[in-house]
């Protein structure tokens, strides 16, 4: 699905546009905007706004006077900001930050050689090459495998420059954008794939491990389960069951087939009638007196 080498390259392609070539050239531009502030090394857009106060309305509910304040603000855009701008900057594409069609659609775009605008062609090229049948594996494996080659190939370009916090912030940005892009494209096979991934099918016991062998040896003494050795029961103790480690307040697994052994065997010996062990340590207490109390409630 995504084997050849020309998708590779093509990827490596669209990464490659953030080069330092051009981010300086983005720099430049920001310096030669109008509204340019060289002392904070921002772009300062100031914007006329007002606001309605104490409203007076007539019988019909409309405003009849009002008192208008003044709600002026500025617009303050630093470089790692400006990377992302659309042009203009201006009401139109609220400030950069959205492409001028979203609002006018008859517009003529012009590219504003931003990181969103190059997420977006990634994305696209994603979706040329992905199967319109590919199922959540096949989209969550295809997608990862870019985002991974993208965050290599910005691991890259960093290091063909002196360290500069801008420009490596910039790229970081990039591939945030991509994510966010791409998880916004295929959120739904994305979300599926990784619920079923993380997703363990083990069950939770609120017991403690020699309560949770306690409880497997009454159960196995009732005759429920129909095996005559227990290691098999073990086995499936240790793959399938997580009990509650007090100290961690964390559900783990048993550490081992020996040990569960090991430990099923000092429950059992606990009952030898010649056993001078502490029947409690190994959980039967407990686990008896929680049976008798809820087999009581069920009379």
């Amino acid at each position: 699905m995504y084997s050849s080498e020309s998708f590779f390259d093509l990827i490596k392609e669209h990464v490659s546009k953030l080069n330092d070539k051009w981010f300086l050239g983005k720099q430049s531009a920001f310096m030669k905007h109008p509204n340019y502030d060289g002392e904070h090394n921002v772009i300062s857009i100031p914007v006329k706004d007002y606001e309605e106060h104490d409203p007076v309305y007539d019988k019909e509910g409309e405003i009849v006077s009002s008192r208008i304040v003044d709600a002026s603000y500025t617009i303050k855009i630093d470089l790692r900001r400006y990377c992302h701008c659309y042009f203009p900057i201006d009401e139109i594409t609220n400030w950069g930050d959205a492409p001028v069609e979203d609002f006018i659609s008859s517009q003529k775009v012009t590219p504003s050689n931003n990181i969103d605008e190059f997420a977006r062609e990634i994305v696209s090229v994603i979706s040329h090459f992905l199967k319109p049948d590919s199922d959540n594996v096949e989209v969550y494996k295809f997608v990862s495998t870019v985002l991974d080659l993208i965050e290599k190939e910005l691991k890259l370009l960093k290091g063909l420059h002196q360290e500069n916090g801008i420009y490596d912030g910039i790229l970081d940005d990039f591939l945030r954008k991509c994510t966010s892009i791409a998880f916004g494209k295929y959120g739904r096979e994305l979300t599926f794939y990784k619920v079923a991934n993380d997703y363990t099918p083990k069950l939770e016991f609120t017991l403690d491990q020699n309560q949770l062998l306690a409880l497997i040896f009454i159960l196995q003494r009732a005759g429920f389960f129909n095996y005559s050795e227990i290691t098999p029961i073990l086995r499936f103790v240790l793959d399938h069951f997580l009990y509650k480690d007090e100290v961690l307040g964390e559900f783990v697994s048993p550490s081992g087939i020996l040990n569960l052994q090991k430990k099923f065997s000092a429950v059992a010996s606990s009952q030898a009638p010649k056993s001078k062990q502490d029947i409690s340590h190994n959980g039967l207490n407990a686990v008896e007196k929680a049976l008798r109390e809820i087999l009581e409630k069920l009379r």
